[in-house]
């Protein structure tokens, strides 16, 4: 779980803490990495089934390789997300903007953002945005979402569910 790793979004850092302590309550094992660095995050990415991830993503239509993760000593591009395993099946939450944009062209590693990517290396499903993300609607989204997975529903029912709750509640 990565959570405000550039220190400017407070609603991530709080989003964050609040997931590590639901799911640690319900006997999930977690790892908080508040102050994330490319190096931890790559060597963490193959390691676990779920990958939280709270902060800044840019997707750079002119290069969508090098769309990037914003970490705390700088960017991790898709273009290097591509060079590195990760856990086959994981499910990948990314409470940020844009993390879901992909280019059009064919190409493995050469024209697909972090999502794609991502589902490309054998991520089982990715849940991101493909617009811009306001940090404090994320954490209540991703507090909907979690505990709509935790009830049991899958990504897609859980995703639905989220959707229609929010939306009933502006």
């Amino acid at each position: 779980m990565v959570a405000n790793p550039t220190g400017d979004l407070p609603s991530a850092a709080a989003e964050g803490a609040m997931l590590h302590h639901l799911l640690t309550a319900r006997g999930v094992k977690t790892t908080l990495l508040p102050a994330c660095t490319r190096d931890a995050f790559l060597a963490e990415l193959s390691h676990h089934t779920l990958v939280h991830f709270a902060g800044h993503t840019n997707y750079l239509r002119t290069d969508p390789a090098s769309s990037h993760f914003l970490l705390a000593d700088g960017p991790l591009t898709a273009d290097e997300l591509a060079r590195v395993p990760v856990h086959p099946g994981a499910l990948f939450v990314l409470g940020s903007c844009e993390s879901a944009q992909s280019g059009q062209e064919s190409g493995f590693g050469n024209s697909f953002g972090i999502g794609a990517v991502l589902l490309l290396k054998g991520a089982a499903a990715v849940v991101g945005s493909n617009w811009s993300a306001d940090d404090a609607r994320s954490l209540a989204q991703n507090e909907c979402l979690y505990a709509q997975l935790l009830a049991g529903r899958t990504v897609s029912e859980a995703l639905k569910t989220t959707r229609r709750d929010l939306h009933q509640t502006g």
